[in-house]
């Protein structure tokens, strides 16, 4: 029986990039494990207006899920009801375009992880 344990992970970052910049999981999925997350959040606690976008980070390339208007200051910005699943070498991140170098972000992700189970073949 496969194991499943719980995953929650809070995030901060300063911005060093003027339009783009990423807050991205510190915790790598271990191999043999997939990373479910069911709720994501994230906001820019220095400034209004700037657009914050949930996905995956593969080496440099970030697929976008889910996407947000532009945020309010001090108010987050998180998932809707939609569960994203990631597996070794994929990292949960938001990608928020039009901080500026300084802003403080904040993140939380939350859901479970599941150990893959071995296919046996005969």
């Amino acid at each position: 029986m496969a194991k499943r344990k719980l995953y929650e992970e809070p995030l901060k970052a300063v911005s060093n990039n003027v339009l783009l910049f990423y807050v991205k999981s510190g915790r790598p999925v271990e191999p043999g494990w997939i990373r479910y997350v069911t709720f994501a959040q994230c906001y820019d606690d220095t400034r209004a207006d700037i657009t914050i976008v949930f996905g995956r980070l593969v080496d440099d390339r970030f697929d976008a899920f889910e996407g947000t208007d532009d945020s309010t200051k001090s108010v987050p910005k998180w998932t809707t009801l939609m569960t994203h699943h990631f597996r070794t070498g994929e990292l949960p991140c938001f990608k928020c375009v039009g901080a500026v170098a300084a802003d403080v972000l904040y993140a939380y992700l939350e859901g479970y992880e599941t150990e893959l189970e071995e296919v046996v073949t005969t």
